[in-house]
């Protein structure tokens, strides 16, 4: 036991953990080394059976809401990618107009995206390597590795698709502007 720690003081028992029996468990561990978990705002008598099984109950539910969350958010994530948007950072290429929490995107090719249509036409018609490629938009502006082109070239979303590991098996006509079209993305 630590001295100089005799409480671990949180706002709430939700705060302390979110994982159930593994927050009951910790606390338990601390009570071992003489430290007690304390909500600021739940009084509860933790000396009582009926208050330590009252502070194990706010940490079973603490999950379950934590779970509800996760599920409403997924669901949530899910029915935007079907209905064609994205979800998290904007792929290369494109600009966000319409940022932020907005329920529809507004996706535009940027200057960096018209760099890498260039790309994709020049592997599509003259396979050139991806080296070559870099060193010939170099002129142009372009300025990331050659490495990545791996990455664009096989990312369905430039050609309009939206595929996720949320949505798996399914394919999503996306409502951003292609790139490129399906057939050079096949290419």
């Amino acid at each position: 036991r630590r001295k100089d720690i005799a409480y671990i003081i949180v706002y709430s028992y939700d705060r302390f953990s979110r994982s159930g029996t593994s927050g009951a468990s910790i606390k338990e561990d601390l009570k071992k080394k003489g430290i007690e978990v304390i909500s600021a705002t739940q009084e509860i008598d933790t000396t009582t059976p009926a208050g330590m099984m009252q502070q194990d109950v706010f940490f079973v539910f603490s999950k379950y809401d934590n779970d509800i969350r996760k599920d409403k958010c997924l669901t949530g994530m899910r029915e935007k990618l079907r209905n064609g948007y994205i979800h998290g950072v904007t792929p290369f290429g494109y600009t966000n107009l319409n940022p932020g929490r907005s329920k529809e995107q507004q996706l535009v090719i940027n200057e960096e995206g018209e760099l890498l249509r260039k790309a994709f036409h020049m592997k599509a018609k003259y396979n050139l390597s991806n080296a070559e490629i870099a060193r010939r938009l170099k002129p142009y502006g372009w300025n990331r590795s050659y490495k990545k082109f791996t990455l664009y070239f096989k990312n369905p979303f430039y050609c309009g698709i939206i595929t996720s590991s949320l949505i798996p098996g399914e394919i999503i006509e996306g409502k951003h502007p292609p790139l490129i079209s399906k057939e050079m993305f096949f290419k």
